[in-house]
C-alpha cells in the first residue's frame, strides 16, 4: 500500500486543478445572494426533514433567526 501523502506530490494535473482553471477562465455569473439562499434552504430542509429543529415561536432554526416574511 502506498503512502497517502504521496498522492498529493504526484506531478500530474488533477481533475480539481482543471476544474479550477475552467472556472477561472470561464466564470459563471452569480445570481442573487448566496447566503440568503443557503439560509432559506436550511429553513426548508428543517421544515421537511427535522421539524424538531424549528422554533416557530421565535422564527428560528438552530441559531438562524428569520424575519416573519422569510419564515412564511
Amino acid at each position: 500500500m502506498s503512502n497517502p501523502d504521496s498522492y498529493y506530490s504526484r506531478p500530474e494535473v488533477s481533475n480539481s486543478d482543471l476544474t479550477e482553471l475552467k472556472n477561472y477562465l470561464y466564470p459563471r455569473a452569480q445570481y442573487g445572494d448566496k447566503e440568503k439562499a443557503f439560509k432559506f434552504g436550511t429553513l426548508v430542509d428543517a421544515l421537511i426533514t427535522e421539524n424538531e429543529r424549528v422554533r416557530y415561536d421565535k422564527l428560528m432554526v438552530d441559531d438562524y433567526v428569520y424575519t416573519k416574511d422569510e419564515f412564511e
